[in-house]
């Protein structure tokens, strides 16, 4: 703790020499100081409650607050209620730290998902029937299961394979683990990882998602990270290029093309993706856009954005800025109450079972409530964070009492089934989840976390471990028996 204390110190320095009011800079200090006295009290990144820790600190205030360091801007500028919004966020991150310290009282020593070496023995076919059968999904749902509006139909069994249908993403994190251990960390990807990876990037690049474009490298460095791949001073160079590449290029793709490429099916996309690479006025014409974007940007409301100057995908990851336009909203009227709580677990419920179950839709909700969406707009959904969503049901019970009593759950359930996640690929599976999931953990959404995303991280295990390799063996793969390291042996060296 005495490194945190330092950073801490130089962090409450540099935001006073900035021009910060001392009091904000003092409780965003205390803010920070409890988000790692919680991320150690679980074990850091090695349990799944860790990288939910993590990732809750660092996309909603922590990365605004080194921004704006480094950019010389005063922290507290742009802020509606300064003072209330870095309050709220430092008593919700003291009760998270309440409910990582209680949580580890009552987590289960023995995690149920364990792993053998037998596992490890059938991770490479496991890896290449994995791909087979997101294919093979994905096919059958782009061919049979989309309406006419080009959208799966809820309470249908497309719409429960389109929601199980990780496998190809899972083939990266498998087949990764599995060169890694069986190379003696020696190597990081064979033809299976690099074939998952083309195709998951390839499919985001034509959607125009990020997370589509994103999730694989992503995918690739969790496990890399993990088990402390050693990459050559070639491969750091190419990691270097590929991120001036994904924010020189893919973020601002994603934010201009996605208007037109993302069509009814499948193939239809590619077909306009392809279209719109023939065109030489493109490229051109998508950084213009975004040039007059940014522009925009400068002259929208900056209590959204919280800068002077947008900073793109930086004003992703500062969600606090949301927070603050929820808690004046809620200061100028009266929280909404359970409404959305309730929902959140009727949402539980599968739609088989109840079809006409109530939807939550809070980022299109609060879209509308803060000008982000247009009054018409019924389906884009916009980023909020779990502060100022918990100070906007419940007010200043929902931040105190509500969040960290939910976050003792998350943390609880997801600890005991999965241990430290170092100790078996599916592990990194969630880890993956929790850092996608954690900046939006709005009080909803745990129950969905509860009853939906772990039993379907769970059946993928399944699959996984019995149905896959099968899979492999039926497209003509063989078990490869060799030499296999364990992952706590490679943690050593």
């Amino acid at each position: 703790m005495q490194y945190v204390l330092i950073v801490l110190i130089l962090t409450l320095y540099g935001q006073i020499l900035n021009g910060t009011d001392p009091l904000f800079a003092a409780i965003a200090g205390m803010a920070m100081m409890f988000s790692a006295m919680a991320f150690n009290v679980v074990g850091g990144l090695s349990t799944v409650s860790g990288v939910f820790i993590f990732f809750l600190a660092f996309s909603t205030y922590a990365t605004l607050i080194y921004t704006k360091i480094f950019t010389f801007e005063p922290s507290n500028k742009n802020f509606s209620h300064p003072l209330y919004t870095i309050l709220a966020t430092a008593l919700a991150h003291f009760g998270i730290l309440v409910a990582a310290w209680l949580s580890r009282r009552f987590v289960s020593k023995n995690p149920l998902v364990r792993f053998s070496p037998r596992d490890t023995e059938n991770l490479r076919n496991t890896a290449g029937g994995m791909i087979a059968m997101g294919l093979l999904i994905q096919i059958l749902i782009s061919n049979y299961g989309l309406n006419a509006e080009g959208n799966v139909d809820n309470g249908t069994i497309w719409a429960a394979l389109n929601q199980l249908n990780g496998f190809i993403p899972l083939t990266i994190i498998l087949g990764t683990y599995y060169t890694i251990v069986t190379s003696h960390g020696t190597r990081s990807m064979n033809w299976v990882v690099v074939l998952a990876m083309i195709y998951t990037g390839g499919i985001g690049f034509a959607a125009a998602s990020k997370q589509g474009m994103y999730t694989p490298l992503f995918s690739y460095f969790l496990v890399c990270a993990g088990l402390r791949y050693r990459f050559r001073a070639i491969q750091v160079i190419w990691i270097f290029i590929w991120c001036v590449f994904a924010l020189g290029f893919l973020f601002p793709w994603a934010q201009y093309a996605r208007a037109f490429t993302r069509q009814r099916t499948l193939g239809l996309t590619l077909l306009a993706t392809y279209n719109a690479l023939r065109d030489p006025n493109t490229f051109p014409a998508m950084y213009r856009w975004y040039r007059e974007q940014q522009v925009k940007g400068e002259e929208l409301n900056q209590v959204i954005f919280c800068y002077d100057h947008p900073h793109g995908l930086i004003d992703r990851e500062s969600l606090v800025c949301a927070d603050d336009a929820l808690i004046n909203i809620t200061l100028h009227s009266h929280p909404i109450g359970t409404e959305f709580m309730i929902d959140g677990f009727a949402a539980v419920i599968p739609h088989a079972l109840w079809l006409n179950r109530p939807a939550v839709s809070l980022g299109n909700f609060y879209g509308h409530e803060t000008g982000l969406v247009a009054d018409e707009d019924m389906t884009t959904q916009t980023a909020f964070a779990p502060v100022g969503d918990a100070f906007r049901e419940f007010g200043w019970s929902g931040v105190i009492v509500i969040l960290p009593v939910l976050f003792f759950c998350t943390f609880l359930l997801s600890d005991s089934l999965f241990g430290d996640v170092r100790d078996t690929p599916w592990g990194f599976v969630m880890v993956g989840e929790a850092a996608v999931l954690a900046p939006g953990m709005l009080l909803p959404v745990h129950p969905w976390y509860w009853g939906h995303i772990l039993p379907s991280i769970l059946f993928l295990i399944w699959v996984t471990r019995y149905v896959a390799p099968e899979v492999a063996v039926f497209f003509g793969l063989r078990k490869v028996r060799q030499g296999i390291m364990p992952a706590e042996e490679l943690l050593k060296f």
